[in-house]
């Protein structure tokens, strides 16, 4: 049952306006801050556990569903008071579990129910799966029952820029385990004649189902499990081991390479026979001893 605040207040001053959906959008002044919502639950309602939506809208930057550039967001802690018909105090109520569709690395959504609630580093963020709707479910401990006035408070200690921009709070009698139900925006659209629906309407409908269905998940798996390449055959690795190394050229041996100069220069000196009879001739009379005598 979603929840309809009929208090609504933030401690850094942003404006939270219920929507139609019975969603809250934040919006105006940023900063490290704690939205306190309350609401009357009928006589005789029983609370199993929590949701909470983190919702996508054009109003914020990069479609939220959190205030950052990224649209990410970090729920540093989230608390929740039951004062029942009668009575004069709120009772605390105590979680025993929390679960969400996606977790940040270390910020996990359980985190944010461990009572630090001043801790900056701690609590539920989204990042890098921002820009897409997100959901969390907070199962209590022991489940009130009467109803009563409901009080939840959203803790947001990161920065001043990391806080939720739209989100519902919904309340359900089912105890754990819980699952995330169904976002009240695709409940609005099944509501539609199907022949009467928007091409986004349809889209939509088919990213949900694709998103959530364990059947589909799963042959997906398979399907991407499949297409991962085989390792290759040993045998192959090691015959283009074989191959490569045979492909290595075999260093020529020194005495024919000697010898091939040789030849080289024996032809060369076949082309200019007159200059190598000169060169010939000059060469024993330098040598000869009247030669050296005289010169």
């Amino acid at each position: 049952a979603v929840l309809r605040p009929m208090e609504m207040t933030s401690s850094n001053g942003a404006a939270l306006a219920l929507q139609a959906d019975g969603s809250v959008l934040a919006s105006g002044a940023e900063g490290k801050t704690v939205y306190t919502l309350t609401a009357d639950l009928p006589p005789g309602a029983a609370v199993g556990g929590l949701r909470l939506e983190a919702l996508t809208d054009a109003a914020l930057a990069a479609n939220g569903p959190g205030r950052s550039g990224n649209g990410n967001f970090v729920l540093t802690e989230l608390e929740a008071t039951l004062q029942a018909p009668g009575e004069a105090t709120p009772q605390p109520l105590a979680f025993a579990d929390a679960s969400a569709t996606f977790n940040q690395g270390s910020f996990d959504v359980k985190t944010a129910i461990d009572g630090h609630k001043t801790d900056a580093v701690n609590g539920w963020a989204i990042h890098p799966k921002g820009s897409m709707d997100q959901t969390a479910v907070f199962v209590l401990k022991t489940p009130p029952a009467g109803g009563g006035r409901l009080t939840v408070r959203l803790h947001q200690n990161y920065d001043g820029k990391h806080t939720l921009g739209k989100f519902r709070l919904s309340t359900t009698a089912q105890t754990a385990p819980l699952n995330f139900g169904v976002p009240g925006g695709i409940i609005s659209i099944l509501a539609i004649a199907p022949e009467q629906r928007s091409p986004e309407q349809k889209t939509a409908l088919t990213t949900y189902v694709q998103t959530t269905d364990p059947e589909r998940a799963k042959l997906t798996a398979d399907l991407a499990a499949a297409r991962i390449p085989l390792p290759e055959d040993p045998q192959i690795t090691a015959g283009k081991a074989a191959l490569a190394t045979a492909e290595i050229p075999v260093p020529a041996d020194p005495k024919l390479e000697r010898l091939s100069h040789d030849v080289e220069l024996s032809a060369a000196q076949l082309k200019a026979q007159r200059l190598t009879a000169a060169q010939d001739l000059t060469w024993a009379l330098i040598n000869t001893p009247a030669f050296l005598f005289n010169h």
